[in-house]
């Protein structure tokens, strides 16, 4: 399942697509080309194609998923995130577990470490997200693109906490996990869908 989500600019959910195809982290060429016409014919109904866009891909890019695929259909007014749950180092100072907001880069790294949270997942340490920015062609830097990340991380859910994930990657993780035994993210009929 491959489930982009559009979100505004406050982490609400304003429209999502479900897409069919085998089950790993790949994108299908096909699958990758309806998306991006979906998400380009969802933006231009809601009136908001020429504005800036930021896309949070969840977890890394692949070979046959080169941005200039997204910058065809989308324009190049662009900031494309990988935005990665796995593999994420705890950062902490001394014995104290660092705060909201934190952003670490590392020496010879391709990402950053964001602390998006103190909410605690299980294990009693709250988790953190790697952020690499692929292509900025609005210009931000990665300090406000981090800043952004975070206060996706409070924007509403469906519950009463904020997630370790901002709201573009928490939907379509929700949304790609319905199933005849699933049915938690059901039923968001406020959003436009298919």
């Amino acid at each position: 399942i491959v489930v982009p989500t559009i979100v505004d600019s406050c982490g609400h959910l304003v429209a999502y697509k479900r897409f069919t195809q085998p089950r790993d982290e790949t994108v299908r060429s096909q699958t990758l080309q309806a998306v991006l016409q979906w998400i380009a014919e969802t933006l231009a109904k809601l009136d908001l194609s020429e504005h800036p866009l930021v896309i949070c891909r969840d977890g890394r890019l692949f070979e046959n998923e080169p941005v200039t695929k997204y910058q065809k259909v989308l324009g190049d007014n662009i900031v494309f995130l990988e935005v990665m749950k796995n593999g994420v180092p705890h950062v902490f100072d001394s014995v104290v577990h660092k705060f909201p907001g934190l952003s670490c880069e590392f020496e010879n790294c391709n990402y950053r470490v964001v602390q998006s949270t103190r909410y605690v997942t299980n294990g009693g340490i709250p988790r953190a997200v790697k952020v690499n920015t692929v292509h900025n062609g609005i210009k931000i830097s990665d300090a406000l693109i981090d800043e952004w990340l975070v206060q996706l991380c409070y924007a509403p859910t469906l519950g009463l906490n904020p997630t370790n994930l901002p709201a573009p990657v928490y939907w379509a993780n929700g949304v790609a996990a319905i199933s005849e035994h699933n049915h938690q993210f059901s039923g968001l009929n406020h959003a436009c869908h298919t």
